[in-house]
This record gives structure tokens, C-alpha cells and sequence, in this order.
């Protein structure tokens, strides 16, 4: 078979809020991909930890641990317990300028990205562990009509909180390419996606280093068997297999495979931007947190154990954590050898180890839970 053409078309830009990096690779596993492409990232189960793994994450900003009032709806915004807000934005999707266009690429030029938009916002929401702003024009209308009819006080009275600003800006390019391979009669088309991001701080427009979610490239062998990428012409007419003529089917395509680029971006994102609790008390293996799901910690959520004091921070041990609304419960599965992790499991063995005052424990996680992605994030559940 020989490549009969290929062409780069930018697809659109995004503009998101984020906040500060952590990458803890030892923690953390990925899943296989196709041909190059990008991979899931997961956090390991605390029973795959070794006694080296229990460390905090990478760039986690524990100073700010001396800053937290603790107050879940009033916290110090450098506070790591504090959520941060994202504002999400996109640009008109770019079409390629080409002398010499192909009719198929038609197809591909016409998918429009901005529908992706409301379905990040949505991912994003449902991981309770940033604040939202929206986007979505049909939400913009329907508090334009709402307030039509409202007098300055109810408006007033409605608005008392003010409106959220963004604490950075995540700004994704993706690249679309679609080559397609002839080989006779038989045709193969295969496209591909590449997302860049970055992040720039609104207020200043400087581009920082954090969080580091890097790039992200996605083929049509991710989402679809290559051989319902086939097709069979006769004459110039498309005999048989995928139309590539089709728009409705392109855009199948280019959806699963943006759903999936989002989807690695989650799971890198809760790499980075971990969510952290305040450990109550242990008793034996068992621990209490302050928070559950109302500061984005996820069921089956591997937590490293830590105790803060003076500045220092020490792990002592790994968890699995399950929230509810507004606490977790958990149960340390395994204690650092250390002799401050030795010190806590004496003192929880013997009854309820409740944290000193200038001696607190905290859990942060890791990355994003398996079973979490195979259900929540991905399509079908396949990674």
C-alpha cells in the first residue's frame, strides 16, 4: 500500500483555569495505546506501593498547609485544601488552506470542535474538585431571560456572592491529520489528534510551568478498529465500508477520539492538581477525613498519609479512601518504615490516634482511580 495523502488542519484552541503541578510517577501507571498515542495515566492501588513509593507528590505545595482555616466554603485561596476555578474557552475551529483540496478532507474540515466545549465543562464538574465557570451559550440565555424580569433587589439578592474569577488559564491547540492509504481497490483512511496545553496566568499573560499535563495525541486505532476504517471504490464511488464523503460518520470518529483526548487530560489533570484532607483521627488501619466528595476526592481514591509539623512534611503510610458527601473513611494499607509511621500505628493501635496540635495528619492524592476512569471518563469503559 502506498500513502496517497496527508494533510494538517488546526482544529481549535481551548482556554482553561487550572492550578499547581504534582507528578509522582512512582505512584502512577498507564494504560496501552495505540501506535504512539497517548496513554491514560492511573493511580497505582495502595497494595502495588513499595515502602519507597509513600512520598508526597511532586510540586504539592504543602506551606500552604499553614495558611487553611479549614472552613470548606471559605477557604485561603493558597490553601491546597481551597478549589480552584476554571474558566473555558474556545476559539472557532481553523480550517486548512490548501491549492489543491481533496473532496474527503470536506468531511474533516467540516467537523466543528466547539461542541466539545460542554462536554469538558461537564467531565470537569462532575470530578468536584475545581469550580466552574460556564461557557455554554445556552446557560448565558437562559440567565439573560431569568433576569429580565427581576427587580435590583431580587438581582442584588441573587448575585450577593459576586462572580468567580479564573485563578489561571489551561489553553489547548489540537492539531487535526488525516492521511489516507490506497492500496487498489482498498482504501484505509486514519486521522489523528494532537492536543498541546499549556497554562498562562490570566492577570499577567505569562505562560508558567504548571501544571504540566504536556501533550496529547490520539488515533482513529484508539477508538475504532482500523478495519471499520476501510472502505472499497469502484469508478470514483464508494462501493462499500467507511464513507469518508459522510460527514455524520467522520464526526463519529473525531468525537470518540476528542472524548478520549479529554478524557487523558482528566486523568493527567487529577495527577496534578491532587485533592487533600485533613486526617481526623486513626484507629488501628482505619482513618477519618474532613472532606468527601465536597473537596473531589473519588471513590477507591489512593491517598499517601502524611504528618505536617513545622514546616516538615513526613509520610507514614498509603490509603484507600472512600468519600461521602462531606467526609471520607478509609484504611491505611501500608505503613512507611519510619519511625514516625511506627509512632502513629502504636499509638492508633492501642485507641484513637488524634492528631497534635503542631502535629497534623493529611492525606493527598495520587492520581486518578482505574475503575474511576473505566466508568466515569472513557468510552464503554475501554482504556
Amino acid at each position: 500500500m502506498t500513502k496517497l495523502n496527508g494533510i494538517t488542519v488546526a482544529l481549535l484552541s481551548l482556554v482553561v483555569v487550572g492550578c499547581q503541578s504534582t507528578q509522582a510517577p512512582q505512584s502512577r501507571v498507564k494504560t496501552n495505546a495505540h501506535k504512539g498515542a497517548s496513554e491514560y495515566e492511573y493511580a497505582k492501588a495502595p497494595e502495588q506501593f513499595q515502602d519507597s513509593d509513600i512520598e508526597l507528590p511532586a510540586y504539592y505545595n504543602t506551606r500552604g498547609l499553614d495558611k487553611c482555616t479549614f472552613e470548606v466554603n471559605n477557604e485561603h485561596p493558597d490553601c491546597p485544601l481551597s478549589k480552584k476555578v476554571l474558566r473555558l474557552y474556545m476559539a472557532d475551529p481553523i480550517t486548512a488552506d490548501t491549492e489543491n483540496p481533496n473532496d474527503w478532507l470536506a468531511s474533516v474540515r467540516a467537523y466543528d470542535g466547539r461542541q466539545l466545549l460542554n462536554q469538558f465543562e461537564n467531565q470537569l464538574v462532575g470530578l468536584n474538585r475545581f469550580r466552574i465557570v460556564t461557557g455554554d451559550e445556552r446557560t448565558v440565555k437562559f440567565l439573560g431571560d431569568s433576569m429580565a424580569g427581576m427587580s435590583d433587589a431580587e438581582l442584588a439578592r441573587r448575585m450577593k456572592n459576586g462572580v468567580l474569577h479564573p485563578d489561571y488559564a489551561m489553553t489547548i491547540d489540537a492539531v487535526k491529520t488525516g492521511e489516507l492509504i490506497t492500496g487498489g481497490s482498498t482504501n484505509l483512511v486514519d486521522l489523528s489528534l494532537d492536543f498541546s496545553i499549556g497554562f498562562v496566568d490570566p492577570y499577567t499573560q505569562e505562560k508558567i510551568s504548571y501544571p504540566n499535563v504536556g501533550k496529547i495525541k490520539v488515533r482513529t486505532g484508539d477508538v475504532k478498529p482500523m478495519s471499520e476504517m476501510q472502505f472499497w471504490m469502484q469508478s470514483g464511488q464508494i462501493e462499500g465500508g467507511f464513507d469518508i464523503y459522510d460527514a455524520n460518520a467522520v464526526s463519529a470518529v473525531l468525537n470518540d477520539m476528542s472524548s478520549r483526548g479529554f478524557g487523558i487530560a482528566l486523568s493527567r489533570m487529577l495527577s496534578e492538581v491532587p485533592a487533600t484532607a485533613q486526617v481526623l483521627g486513626v484507629k488501628g488501619d482505619r482513618i477519618s477525613l474532613d472532606r468527601g466528595q465536597n473537596a473531589g476526592i473519588l471513590p477507591n481514591e489512593t491517598m499517601v498519609i502524611f504528618e505536617y509539623s513545622l514546616g516538615f512534611a513526613e509520610p507514614v503510610g498509603v490509603a484507600r479512601v472512600n468519600p461521602s458527601d462531606i467526609e471520607s473513611q478509609g484504611k491505611i494499607v501500608k505503613w512507611k518504615s519510619s519511625k514516625d509511621a511506627k509512632r502513629i500505628k502504636g499509638e492508633a493501635e492501642e485507641g484513637i490516634y488524634r492528631p497534635a496540635r503542631d502535629a497534623k495528619l493529611f492525606a493527598v492524592s495520587v492520581g486518578t482511580p482505574k475503575d474511576f476512569l473505566a466508568s466515569r471518563i472513557t468510552s464503554g469503559g475501554v482504556l
